[in-house]
């Protein structure tokens, strides 16, 4: 039963990928898909991060915290990027990316390397323990 649904998920994934993928080459607006989560609303504006999980030619494909993933053009994204960069994007106060503020952020890039470095180096240590 799992590796079945380990197959439809990720044939979910990529249907989704598709069908963005596709709204983006025909023209269509930018579709941010949001899976059974409530939008984000702030009184004020703030930031989130994005990590940059696919290049696909002209395409990028984020992924923020929270699980949300949208494709966007290259273009639109700060010259440099690439595979596994960290974007910092302002939002608005209605919780919407403003894609044109967003900035490479090295920093929250590095803690993040780190952290997930310091989770693997705990499971190594614990799985020798056992």
């Amino acid at each position: 039963m799992a590796k079945i649904h380990h197959r439809l998920k990720g044939r979910k994934r990529w249907d989704r990928f598709h069908a963005v993928t596709k709204t983006l080459m025909t023209g269509a607006a930018v579709r941010e898909h949001q899976p059974h989560t409530t939008p984000v609303r702030n009184t004020m504006a703030s930031t989130r991060y994005y990590a940059v999980d696919q290049l696909n030619g002209q395409i990028a494909v984020l992924a923020d915290d929270e699980g949300r993933s949208v494709a966007l053009p290259v273009a639109r994204l700060p010259k440099g990027v690439k595979k596994g960069s960290v974007l910092s994007i302002h939002l608005d106060n209605a919780g919407t990316p403003s894609w044109s503020s967003a900035e490479i952020d090295e920093d929250e890039a590095k803690r993040r390397t780190d952290e997930t470095e310091r989770m693997d180096k705990e499971l190594k240590d614990k799985r020798s323990s056992e």
